[in-house]
């Protein structure tokens, strides 16, 4: 599983071979977005999966 931290921290190497490319700037800025993205949905899991619990335990299962 990816995390956010793997996409933050994600670099690729560079060529001086090559002629065209990706704007670095622009692949960091959508990789943080990325990141962002990613964090805030695992705390939103971590939330559903709290009050799916609780629902759980008020159900007596």
């Amino acid at each position: 599983m990816l995390t956010s931290n793997e996409v933050k921290e994600q670099r690729f190497a560079t060529s001086r071979f090559v002629h065209e490319g990706y704007d670095a700037d622009q692949v960091d800025d959508f990789l943080d977005e990325v990141a962002s993205t990613i964090a805030t949905l695992h705390v939103a899991n971590i939330m559903l999966a709290r009050e799916n619990q609780q629902l759980k335990e008020s159900r007596g299962e």
